[in-house]
C-alpha cells in the first residue's frame, strides 16, 4: 500500500512552481506499519494530499497508468500572437498498467450513475468517471479527527484517448 501511494506522488511534492506547495502526510516506511495504520490509509485516514495531488493520481488513471508532469500553462505567446512556449505532455512514470486503469476507470464511471455517490457530476451524453471522498478535519484542540467538521470532495474525468492535463478538485 505504501509502495502505491508513493507510486502515485503521495507524500512528495509534485515540483509545480509555485510556492507553498506542500508533500501533504503519508507516514514514513523507515518503521513498519501497525495494522489499524495500514487499514486507515486504505481509506484515507492517517494520510493526507492536496488537490493536486488527487488530480495528478486521478489523471494517471484518465491515462492509462501513466502520471503525468503536471503543467501549469499549456500556452505563452507574445502580444503578436507569436508562440514564445509550449508545453508538451511528459510521462513521469507508469504507476499502474493499463489494463487496471482502465478497469478502474470504468468502476469510477459507476460513482456518476444510478445510486452512486457522485450523481450530481453526471453529465448528460458522457460518461464521467469520478471519486468522492469525505475526510474529518482534525481538531486541533484535542489532536483527534473532529466528530462534527467534514470535507467533502469530488474529482473526476470523462474517460477519452487524449492525455488528461488539467481537472478540477472542489
Amino acid at each position: 500500500l505504501y509502495d502505491m501511494f508513493r507510486r502515485f506522488g503521495f507524500g512528495q511534492e509534485t515540483g509545480v512552481p509555485l510556492p507553498g506547495e506542500a508533500a501533504g502526510v503519508l507516514l514514513p516506511r523507515s518503521r513498519p506499519w501497525v495494522q489499524v495504520e495500514t487499514a486507515s490509509a486504505a481509506f484515507g485516514q492517517g494520510i493526507s494530499v492536496t488537490n493536486l495531488l488527487v488530480a495528478l493520481a486521478a489523471a494517471a488513471i484518465a491515462n492509462g497508468g501513466k502520471l503525468m508532469e503536471p503543467t501549469l500553462v499549456k500556452r505563452v505567446q507574445s502580444g503578436t500572437g507569436d508562440l514564445v512556449r509550449e508545453a508538451a505532455p511528459r510521462v513521469r512514470r507508469q504507476v499502474i498498467s493499463a489494463a487496471v486503469a482502465r478497469t478502474v476507470a470504468e468502476m469510477m464511471v459507476g460513482v456518476t450513475e444510478g445510486n452512486g455517490t457522485g450523481v450530481q457530476a453526471r453529465v448528460d451524453g458522457f460518461s464521467v468517471a469520478g471519486k468522492t471522498g469525505t475526510a474529518q478535519k482534525a481538531d486541533p484542540k484535542t489532536g483527534r479527527y473532529s466528530r462534527d467538521g467534514f470535507v467533502a470532495s469530488f474529482v473526476g474525468f470523462v474517460p477519452a484517448r487524449q492525455p488528461v492535463l488539467a481537472m478540477a478538485v472542489t
